[in-house]
């Protein structure tokens, strides 16, 4: 996905280990996708033998805070809601907590959360 992150793309930010997990708020691409240093770390916890500095392996992007809803939107709401549940994050077997999101569950997250930006 780092490939098509744009800065100044607007993403929602998912809490994955919250207990319950869900949307907590918005944050915008602040910086394009570069190589995460820290994989070349050789005693760092995300060393990764295989990349080197002529050919990394894991990159990421940099994201600037936009707005944090009053309350979190659960994932078992996304699940119940008619167009929130075609979301990627709601789907079975997805694992992956940063996926793409279409503008209608964009548009409908800020809606349910009453945000406004």
């Amino acid at each position: 996905m780092w490939r098509d992150m744009k800065v100044g793309d607007l993403a929602l930010f998912y809490h994955s280990n919250a207990k319950p997990p869900g949307i907590s708020g918005v944050a915008k691409v602040a910086s394009a996708s570069y190589p995460d240093p820290t994989q070349l770390e050789k005693n760092g916890e995300y060393f990764d033998p295989k990349a080197t500095e002529e050919k990394p392996r894991w990159y990421l992007v940099d994201f600037e805070h936009i707005a944090t809803f009053d309350e979190l939107i659960p994932l078992q709401t996304l699940k119940d809601d008619e167009i929130l549940s075609e979301m990627t994050v709601c789907q079975k077997g997805s694992r992956l907590s940063i996926t793409p999101v279409l503008k209608k569950h964009f548009t409908r997250a800020l809606k349910l959360a009453g945000c406004k930006i």
